[in-house]
């Protein structure tokens, strides 16, 4: 079998995808076999396997491990468990090492404590720390070795398995494991970080320097796990752990020294050999420390907060978030205080936001009743109290503000070689953490937690820029400190709405800013448009104009793309704000569009494009049929952006987003871009497409548009009927809107389109009345509204299939009101169709499902005819349902018969509504029989036109029997032949409605 497997696991590695598969069949199969795991393992440890299959055959063990240790023998269960502990210490490669320390943490997740016992005896004893109890210098083995290494890893990996669980009983032995290991892993961390401190200070370069500092950065990540998860949270016991009082602070000032040292190779002050190879690891176990103190404040808040671990880290965190590039935190003291690295700033700010939001210190003093508890909160108010006092506040704010959001020069460098890298990495959100990034979040913390003294301290910034003058108000450092300001401004918009005259501040100051007469005033000029837009709500109505000049002649045209891109995020603002007047922007529509056709045709950037069509889209709706004079422009360049979107399915989403809002602003005029439209439909409406996945909803949107306002149906139009079909046949994913994409195709195309497509379209609905739920019927139904309108009536009996699913429907107690509603809405149309075909239709289905019993059928149907159709907010429906009703009456059905009190109240109740201002007349057909659908997600611009959809549905309903004249007539011939006897309170009631 090692042979085999061998070959196997050479084989999965080979560029060949014929031997590939034949390797990874082979490892399934043998998979199964016993010894298995231990085959994968001997491979792993051969030093004479290639380094490939080396660490597969890890990979895959890790992973069988997981999948199959249960069913493996307690034979090889041990045989694994001594074998990985004796020899992980000794495997040279790296990636094969991590995958047997993973395995060794899945196998204790399954058999610790239980059978595994002398674990974390056998590793101690390898790591030369069995029966230390801390200090520098427990342990005699040599922290540079790589076995140490080898075995602290798989330490931090057992711990990582045994702390991730979440049962009860799971949680309690490791909190019992941790108060064994603490003391232990304590005297190995210290050791260690004496050893990386006189290392950074005399930059020895003796020894190998980066295992010890791997060592200590995997020691730091024990000792965090210890902490966090060794100890039962204390957010709600208030029961404070002792042994954090004095590992913290010590493990607070073991980073502090590091951190200096570190520090001070990065400034040179010491030599440099030690700082290129092993500072990453030396930073990242800094860091790892800083995150123990945020989980310590989340997990331990009380803990945390005792004076004696407080204190410290606050002034810590202060000194971090105070200090300067290139300098200490105070007075250029570099022995005094810790000097600025950026990665431990940034963390420390994330630390002391969740120390500001932390609900455990902002709970309320006089909700605790327990006088212990009491105490805890009133010190830890107390405590932070004292430690945000004024002077600390505006030392953090006035460095956050000045130093920490200001562009630095590796910002700038980018802005010249790459800007629209560097606009969409500043400016439309980054996904990765910056310094920048964090301080803004911290500031708005501030805002949020001590908003009177930051909204001052704010304030005395902007009066400092405002009254700078001379030389100095136009140097390179003074623009970097403006443009942080107005950054500062941006988001304390809502705070300092009350304390800034918005208009006179653009008025007195913006406007001067706004000038590009010197290079490096578009620093200011980007962030002043930011500005605009995060006070759009200060902006008053009579001032929008000049910003909409303002945007249009001077930001959009600039040659500097990054301020042409932030004018096109500040519009996009404008004018999708609650104040936006079309009236207003339309002198400025020709310009805007001009401007944005021009980035979205010359960027290189995909995600510039996608911007500006964002803006180009909502241009189009807001503006509506106001864009019909520039509709040539805006089409043309669309070919051409689709055609270098290749992949980019965002890209071509936008762009048929913006082609549907155009067919809504063009209404019928939109045939003539049928010749760019139909090609792009095409493409995306196929659901066997290659980007039909991403693109298939827009592209029905698109369609639904270009249906709506369509005169005919061409062929090509009507060949991606069978693509819509299609889908529908294959999901219900899109079904509101594929739904009404289908009816516009029958209300468009008439019925030469259904005597070419009927079997593919009937065929569909066949499925889907089998298929959907209620919600889904109700955007069925109306399809066979218009087919029943269009169809031939002697063909009727192709839909017979699709006529007993939803009589069979129309049986089930299931289903919603609103369902049953348009299942009768549909047989009533049925009636006044074709009332012969109807009768036999029932009594066929009535003989075949029902065993021939048509009065429960009928009653069935009587009951949701009169009783559910109140349900309907409809009146179109309702009175459809009564003439419905009435015809139905001339099949003289016993049934009917016997329930004719009940159907003539229900007749006669909806006869009132004529008389009402809702009258068919002034009914829109459309919306009320599409009641309750939301059509503004499909139809949501006007072009000032009648809707040729909407018309066409209304032409189709104007001969329909459903005026009050025919209903009275109807009744009124029905009573002369003695079908309906009217008597008592109805007979009044119908001479009610006839007179009225």
């Amino acid at each position: 079998m090692y042979a085999e497997l061998k070959g196997a696991l050479q084989a999965s590695l080979s560029i060949h995808d014929e031997a590939r598969n034949h390797g990874q069949q082979v490892l399934r199969t043998l998979e199964n076999q016993v010894g298995y795991l231990s085959c994968l393992l001997q491979v792993a440890l051969e030093a004479e396997s290639g380094g490939g299959a080396r660490e597969l055959a890890g990979i895959t063990l890790k992973h069988g491990i997981s999948k199959l240790w249960r069913d493996t023998s307690a034979e090889e269960k041990v045989h694994l468990r001594s074998q990985l502990l004796d020899q992980v210490g000794g495997v040279v490669a790296d990636g094969v090492a991590v995958h047997l320390s993973l395995g060794i943490g899945r196998i204790a997740r399954y058999d610790f404590p239980e059978e595994w016992q002398e674990l974390f005896p056998l590793l101690l004893q390898k790591l030369g720390a069995q029966g230390s109890s801390g200090g520098a210098g427990a342990g005699a083995q040599q922290l540079e070795d790589v076995s140490t290494k080898r075995n602290m890893y798989v330490l931090h990996c057992v711990m990582k398995e045994l702390a991730s669980k979440r049962l009860p009983a799971g949680r309690r032995a490791f909190q019992e494991l941790s108060q064994q290991l603490l003391p232990v892993v304590w005297g190995l961390f210290c050791r260690a970080s004496e050893e990386v401190a006189n290392a950074l200070r005399t930059g020895n370069a003796e020894g190998n320097k980066l295992l010890l500092c791997q060592v200590w950065h995997l020691c730091a990540k024990c000792m965090k796990r210890l902490l966090v998860s060794g100890f039962p949270s204390d957010a709600k016991t208030y029961q404070v752990h002792p042994q954090f009082k004095e590992v913290v602070p010590q493990t607070l000032e073991i980073l502090k020294v590091i951190h200096q040292q570190y520090a001070a190779t990065l400034l040179g002050t010491t030599s440099q050999a030690f700082a290129p190879q092993c500072g990453p690891q030396v930073l990242r176990g800094m860091l790892k420390i800083l995150k123990l103190l945020r989980d310590m404040v989340e997990v331990h808040p009380w803990s945390f907060i005792i004076v004696e671990t407080s204190v410290p880290a606050l002034e810590y965190l202060f000194f971090n978030i105070s200090s300067r590039p290139n300098s200490s935190a105070h007075g250029g003291q570099t022995g005094a205080s810790p000097i600025f690295v950026e990665d431990i700033c940034m963390l420390s700010m994330a630390v002391m936001q969740s120390i500001m939001r932390s609900s455990a210190y902002r709970s309320s003093v006089h909700r605790e009743a327990d006088p212990s508890k009491r105490q805890l909160v009133e010190g830890a108010q107390q405590l932070l109290s004292n430690f945000f006092c004024a002077e600390r506040i505006q030392q953090m704010i006035y460095t956050v503000v000045s130093v920490h959001m200001a562009l630095k020069e590796d910002d700038l460098e980018k802005w010249q070689v790459s800007p629209e890298e560097f606009h969409h990495e500043n400016d439309l959100g980054n996904f990765n953490e910056t310094l920048r990034s964090e301080s803004e979040k911290l500031l708005c913390k501030f805002l949020e937690t001590f908003k009177e003294q930051t909204v001052s301290i704010l304030m005395k910034l902007v009066n400092e820029v405002e009254s700078a003058s001379g030389a100095n108000a136009s140097s390179f450092e003074s623009l970097l400190l403006k443009e942080s300001l107005y950054n500062a401004m941006c988001l304390a918009a809502y705070d300092l709405h009350d304390c800034v005259n918005f208009k006179a501040f653009f008025d007195g100051q913006l406007v001067k800013d706004l000038s590009l007469q010197r290079e490096e005033n578009k620093i200011i000029v980007r962030r002043v448009a930011y500005l605009l837009a995060a006070w759009v709500a200060d902006v008053p109505e009579d001032m929008r104009p000049q910003v909409y000049n303002l945007l249009m002649h001077q930001l959009l045209p600039c040659e500097d793309v990054v301020i042409k891109l932030a004018a096109c995020a500040v519009l996009k603002v404008f004018i999708d704000d609650w104040n936006f007047h079309e009236d207003q922007f339309h002198p400025y529509m020709q310009q805007a569009l001009h401007n944005l056709l021009l980035i979205i045709q010359h960027a290189y950037d995909f995600d510039s494009q996608v911007q500006s069509f964002n803006v180009l889209c909502l241009i189009l709706e807001r503006m509506g049929p106001r864009v019909k004079p520039f509709a040539n422009d805006i089409v043309a360049m669309i070919p051409e952006v689709w055609q270098k979107a290749e992949d980019q399915s965002l890209l071509k989403i936008q762009i048929l987003n913006a082609m549907h809002r155009m067919m809504q602003c063009l209404g019928a005029s939109s045939v003539s871009t049928y010749n760019i439209v139909i090609p792009l439909l095409h493409y995306s409406v196929n659901p066997d497409g290659p980007e039909s996945v991403s693109i298939f909803e827009d592209g029905l949107l698109l369609l639904r548009s270009v249906l709506q306002f369509a005169v005919e149906i061409n062929p090509q139009l009507a060949e991606m009927s069978l693509f819509v079909s299609k889908h529908m046949q294959r999901s219900t994913e899109y079904l509101p809107v594929a739904a009404k994409v289908l009816e516009g195709f029958i209300l468009v195309g008439g019925l030469p389109f259904l005597q070419v497509h009927h079997m593919n379209i009937f065929q569909t609905l066949f499925e889907l009345t089998n298929a959907v739920n209620s919600r889904g019927m109700t955007m069925v139904t109306p399809i066979f509204d218009v087919i029943l309108q269009v169809f031939p009536q002697s063909e009727l009996a192709l839909l017979e299939g699709v006529w007993g699913s939803l009589l069979h429907r129309l049986m089930q107690e299931q289903e919603s009101d609103e369902a049953l509603v348009h299942i009768v809405c549909v047989f009533a149309r049925l009636a006044i169709t074709n009332l012969a075909f109807f009768s036999q239709m029932l009594a066929k289905f009535a003989k075949e499902r029902l065993g021939g019993n048509e009065d429960l059928l009928f009653g069935r149907l009587i009951y949701v005819w009169t009783e559910k159709a109140y349900a309907s907010s409809s009146a179109l429906k309702r009175k459809l349902l009564c003439v419905g009703l009435i015809l139905a009456l001339d099949t003289n059905h016993s049934s009917l018969q016997s329930r004719l009190d009940q159907i003539l109240d229900f007749v006669l109740y909806i006869g009132q509504e004529f008389k009402m201002p809702n009258s068919l007349e002034h009914i829109d057909v459309a919306q009320e029989w599409h009641e309750g659908e939301d059509l503004e997600d499909y139809a949501i611009y006007s072009s000032g036109e009648e809707d040729p959809e909407a018309a066409r549905r209304s032409r189709l309903w104007s001969a329909d029997p459903v005026n009050k004249a025919q209903v009275v007539a109807m009744l009124q011939e029905r009573v002369s032949k003695g079908t309906l006897k009217l008597g008592g309170e109805l007979s009044e009631r119908f001479k009610d409605l006839c007179s009225g």
